[in-house]
């Protein structure tokens, strides 16, 4: 008997996304920029909004789930709790870091020093540091009533999408010094 993992077509159209913004986020032309600036603005977006509307997709889903399964208010009140622990904390961090980088762009006259030159490597790490936090934090919420995990790993997907917010405002500060953004 073997593993079988399914996968849904939206998931693989968005890892398509990923995949391909990744890949034109090397580019140097005036198109391929304009293109990575674009998706990334649009991913971003669509983590801003995933950020937002995870909660209250959450609470709706495990109310109605609760309504045909019947849980315990001791199993509601855990859940809720489980998620909301984790997401008010990862939320927190996410908009602190996304802030952070923002007024250092903004403030930063100079294009040049520690912060500046490993912005893709210090967001990508904090991105990997996201994944493995909510692995850890999700196998505390493994049951068979109700996946809480599947609803964490998705507020971490669209915080990783919000992330990449000061990339492409970094993108779009040295292509405005190049003067060659359109």
């Amino acid at each position: 008997m073997g593993l079988s993992i399914s996968v849904s077509p939206i998931a693989l159209f968005i890892i398509l996304i990923v995949f391909f913004n990744c890949l034109i986020s090397f580019g140097k032309s005036k198109w391929m920029n304009l293109c990575y600036i674009i998706l990334s603005s649009i991913l971003s977006f669509i983590g801003i909004a995933g950020m937002i509307l995870m909660r209250p997709i959450f609470i709706s889903r495990i109310n109605k789930s609760a309504k045909i399964r019947e849980f315990d208010s001791e199993f509601l009140t855990w859940a809720i709790k489980k998620f909301d622990s984790y997401a008010v904390f990862s939320i927190t961090a996410t908009c602190i870091i996304i802030l952070f980088f923002l007024i250092y762009f903004i403030i930063l006259k100079k294009r040049d020093g520690f912060l500046w030159n490993n912005t893709t490597f210090i967001l990508i790490l904090i991105m990997i540091t996201n994944i493995f936090i909510g692995i850890v934090y999700s196998i505390g919420t493994i049951n068979k009533m109700f996946d809480v995990a599947g609803y964490i790993s998705q507020l971490i997907i669209a915080e990783i999408f919000a992330l990449s917010i000061p990339l492409v405002t970094k993108r779009i500060l040295i292509l405005k010094n190049k003067q060659c953004l359109w």
